[in-house]
């Protein structure tokens, strides 16, 4: 993460405004308020329907606004490194203009050939100073891989938003974890903010696991959760 410290300190917020895609810079009034940074590398995995994606499409967060889903920032693909200012809620406007602190960021990319907008699932580097999906201010995060169909499948439904993880934040000794997908979970994996492993539960194949939690402190988890073609990453929060 500290290499490419110098490279978002040196990034300009820029669109194309010929080419950018129709309605995303509606969702967010940029340069002013509260942002988080997410930077996806040049080596970054993007795969579209087992394919890669071309300089010209664009990569966006989104947030729920009263049930549309609206971005929150968004930067256009080069094939190099690359960084995604994801704004704030703009506290004077009277709607939802942007993210919440802790809301989940969700990605879609935004294809210029055929100008198909694609969810993707994204999966965040865990040594980042914010490893999960959350909207933090200040946040500096990394996306290592963003994998996404144009067609229902599920790589397109396994995500975050589909997968239930509760109670949580929690002061129970148990967690449910299940998938509202019909691909069934392969394996849990919990670490700390240091990226270090504390536990986990591989040969799952089930579509819902309650794991015991009595063991961790008060503090801040990562939750990795894999199915047969993908993984994602969900924050825990526990208080004692």
């Amino acid at each position: 993460m500290k290499k490419i410290l110098p490279f978002l300190v040196s990034i300009l917020f820029f669109t194309n405004n010929f080419s950018q895609p129709p309605g995303w810079s509606d969702g967010f009034i940029p340069l002013g308020f509260d942002n988080h940074i997410v930077a996806i590398q040049s080596n970054a995995t993007i795969i579209i329907d087992n394919g890669t994606i071309s300089s010209g499409d664009f990569i966006g967060a989104f947030y729920d606004s009263s049930g549309v889903y609206k971005c929150g920032g968004f930067s256009e693909w080069t094939g190099n490194t690359i960084a995604v200012t994801v704004w704030a809620d703009d506290i004077f406007d009277p709607g939802k203009l942007g993210f919440d602190q802790d809301e989940h960021m969700n990605w879609k990319i935004w294809r210029a050939s055929d100008s198909v907008t694609i969810d993707v699932t994204a999966r965040y580097n865990i040594n980042s100073n914010t490893p999960d999906s959350a909207f933090i201010t200040n946040g500096l995060s990394e996306i290592t891989l963003l994998q996404g169909n144009t067609t229902p499948s599920s790589i397109a439904n396994f995500n975050s938003y589909e997968l239930n993880m509760f109670p949580n934040p929690t002061n129970n000794d148990f967690l449910n974890i299940s998938s509202s997908t019909d691909s069934p979970i392969n394996s849990i994996c919990i670490y700390n903010l240091a990226g270090e492993l504390i536990s986990s539960y591989d040969n799952l194949y089930t579509k819902e696991k309650i794991i015991n939690i009595s063991t961790l402190s008060s503090g801040n988890y990562i939750i990795r959760i894999k199915n047969e073609i993908s993984e994602i990453s969900k924050k825990l929060v526990i208080y004692r």
